[in-house]
């Protein structure tokens, strides 16, 4: 988690509007793309690597907004999150989660 401003991650931060993540299939991981015809050659597998950054932005504050509705049923709850209280885990989950849906009806 960071921030991700101006086309720039930055990892960490005490206001996180950003997750950037990475697939990684390589030979050094023993996990690397098999090739079927390249391996004729002896290209038998090639290293594929991707990264991606999310961002979240609202304008209403809130991390989940339902357009029509939000059903929860059962055991369903929402929870926060603070960066700067440290790592994520259920024993530091907060109790300030919100869900917000449009007022429009149809």
């Amino acid at each position: 988690m960071g921030t991700y401003s101006n086309g720039v991650f930055t990892s960490g931060g005490g206001s996180p509007n950003a997750v950037q993540v990475y697939a990684r299939r390589t030979a050094a991981n023993n996990n690397a793309v098999s090739l079927t015809f390249a391996s004729i050659i002896g290209q038998p597998t090639c290293n594929a690597t991707a990264s991606a950054i999310a961002t979240a932005t609202s304008t209403y504050g809130y991390g989940l907004v339902g357009l029509q509705s939000v059903t929860m049923s059962g055991n369903g709850y929402t929870d926060s999150y603070n960066a700067s209280a440290g790592a994520y885990s259920a024993g530091s989950a907060g109790t300030a989660g919100h869900v917000a849906a449009t007022a429009t009806s149809p």
